[in-house]
């Protein structure tokens, strides 16, 4: 009877120490999945920040493109339109060459 009273008082000491841990194991628990969540939450959040500054990169990329498209498109406008210039110019001289002649031609 002794005996079984021990075995009684080993096995409610070793109850109180199992529950007692298995109440810091939960309190554990609960704070690693409050942790958890916040881990999750930050990492949509950079997820979505990613793809927004990425979003901004290939907009500004693309736009790089354009500009440099444009400004090839312009430079060949440019060549174009002095090429234009010096045959107006080169036609003017040559009248002025020809008014000149006709003019001294008058003049004797």
């Amino acid at each position: 009877l002794e005996q079984s009273h021990e075995a009684y008082g080993a096995l409610k000491s070793r109850v109180k120490v199992v529950a007692t841990e298995l109440k810091d194991r939960r309190a554990e628990c609960r704070t690693l999945a409050q942790h958890n969540m916040e881990l999750s939450d930050s990492t949509e959040q950079l997820q979505t920040q990613l793809t927004h500054v990425e979003s901004q990169l290939d907009d500004q990329n693309r736009s790089g493109v354009e500009k440099g498209e444009e400004m090839g498109e312009l430079r060949d406008k440019v060549k174009t339109l002095e090429e234009e210039l010096q045959e107006a110019e080169k036609k003017i001289q040559d009248r002025g060459v020809v008014g000149e002649k006709a003019l001294s031609a008058y003049k004797k």
